[in-house]
């Protein structure tokens, strides 16, 4: 025999089944913010006018600014041997100067120096840091080796977690300098201290400081010339007091003199020679077996 629903069981049966209908709608809503990726935008749900949200990733990165990093180093391209030199080194900009170029970290560099034979060459000092706006003098001993150095520097800009480097390198050719050796002769009186012209090919190249002279003082002095090699040729280098100058003059009496020196070219390379010399006789052979090839067989010699 069927039953009847009760009359108060069938409302509740209703409320159940509405309710479930709603919680797996919930449920289904939330799966769905769970899976959406993270940092995406959120579903919109009705819930408010609009479902975006602003993104603010990044914002103290890009915020961020400073000038770009730059760095030289300037000295002497040609040095002479068994000499001291000095170099100064420059950088600002990177992490460690702000964009108005307030320096609010540190700039630091390491050197080093390659060459032929490097065991008596320093540049110190080899690592430091570079003061604010201020050129960093080092020092560059050479050894008595004629060679070609290459100095690199590299910079690095240093501000918290920020770090930016870069490299600058220079050549210098350490070559073997022209040296004048001289004297000069003050009169009856005292002669104070001045500079006498050097000259080479009539083009100024440098000074040679005299002290002051006692009467009748001789002073001998000695002018390196630092260059690369000169051309093949005679040279001439001319030095002259200043003028007027009548209570000093040079060994030979004059106010000037000059030294002229004949530089060799280099050595004749007798390659191109035996070259010429091989293909000359190749020739011949070759012509000589064309001859005897072409001859008809029983022919009279």
């Amino acid at each position: 025999m069927a039953m009847e629903p009760d009359a108060e069981v069938a409302p509740l049966v209703s409320r159940l089944r509405a309710g479930a209908a709603a919680l797996a709608v919930i449920g289904v809503a939330l799966l769905a913010i769970s899976a959406a990726p993270l940092g995406a935008t959120p579903f919109d749900l009705g819930l408010s006018g609009h479902g975006s949200v602003p993104s603010t990733a990044s914002a103290s990165v890009t915020s961020i600014g400073y000038p770009p990093l730059k760095a030289n180093i300037t000295g002497p391209s040609v040095v002479g041997q068994n000499k001291t030199y000095e170099y100064l080194l420059n950088a600002s900009g990177g992490p460690a100067y702000a964009r108005n170029g307030t320096e609010v970290g540190n700039i630091t560099y390491w050197a080093s120096v390659a060459g032929t034979n490097t065991s008596s060459v320093s540049f110190l000092p080899s690592k430091g840091a570079l003061p604010n706006s201020t050129a960093y003098p080092v020092e560059l001993d050479t050894s008595a080796i004629v060679q070609t150095l290459t100095i690199t520097v590299e910079f690095a800009s240093l501000y918290e977690h920020l770090n930016e480097s870069t490299n600058v390198t220079i050549t210098v050719h350490v070559v073997a300098p022209y040296v004048l050796t001289g004297k000069v002769v003050a009169g009856p009186q005292t002669v104070l201290a001045f500079g006498i012209l050097v000259t080479l090919g009539g083009r100024p190249v440098g000074s040679i400081a005299i002290p002051t002279l006692t009467p009748n003082e001789v002073y001998n002095f000695t002018f390196d010339y630092t260059t690369l090699p000169l051309g093949p040729g005679y040279h001439t280098f001319v030095l002259s007091l200043p003028s007027p100058h009548g209570q000093v003059h040079f060994a030979n009496g004059k106010q000037s003199y000059a030294i002229t020196f004949y530089v060799e070219g280099p050595p004749v390379s007798y390659t191109d020679y035996y070259v010429l010399g091989v293909v000359a006789f190749v020739a011949v052979v070759l012509i000589s077996l064309l001859y005897v090839g072409s001859r008809r067989p029983g022919a009279p010699r």
